[in-house]
């Protein structure tokens, strides 16, 4: 009975151990729960600059030869964050996007879907010119 109950003790213990955190490969391999990376497309110029509405983050990455690249993240995120991006193109128009976080996928590193982020031409008249 002694020797049962040890071994009931090990494997449970084992199982303990295989949780979470290795299936992750840690905490620090997770990424943020709000995180987006595409490149936009369909602009009339290249975009040059781009900032999100706080908390959320937005980062521009020069493309190969190609568009640039965007991430968007945002380290508060739940089901149903929005992150509003703020961008200039080459030819000086402004641009505005908006990138919701949807469904939670993964039962480890939870992460929530993207999906928006199309830039549209910004009114000028709005917020004072």
């Amino acid at each position: 009975m002694r020797i049962l109950s040890s071994m009931i003790l090990i494997v449970g213990g084992a199982a303990a151990a295989a949780g979470c955190s290795n299936k992750c490969g840690g905490e620090a391999s997770c990424v943020s729960p709000g995180f987006y990376a595409y490149t936009p497309a369909g602009l009339p110029s290249p975009l040059v600059d781009v900032t999100a509405d706080s908390p959320c983050v937005a980062k521009l990455f020069p493309g190969d030869g190609g568009p640039a690249g965007l991430t968007v993240t945002d380290d508060t995120a739940t089901q149903g964050a929005v992150c509003i991006l703020h961008g200039r193109l080459a030819d000086g128009q402004l641009v505005t996007a908006t990138v919701t976080f949807g469904r939670p996928t993964g039962s480890c590193c939870v992460s929530f879907t993207p999906s928006g982020g199309e830039f549209t031409l910004s009114d000028a008249g709005i917020g004072g010119g």
